[in-house]
């Protein structure tokens, strides 16, 4: 997936924090 893609979702959480697996997403929504 793009980088502006996971900004898009988590547009309160750094681009960082996506790499840690936020807790206010569903692991799953990172596989896809």
């Amino acid at each position: 997936l793009q980088p502006s893609t996971f900004n898009q979702l988590t547009s309160n959480l750094q681009p960082s924090t996506c790499n840690l697996q936020p807790t206010n997403l569903q692991p799953s929504t990172f596989n896809l």
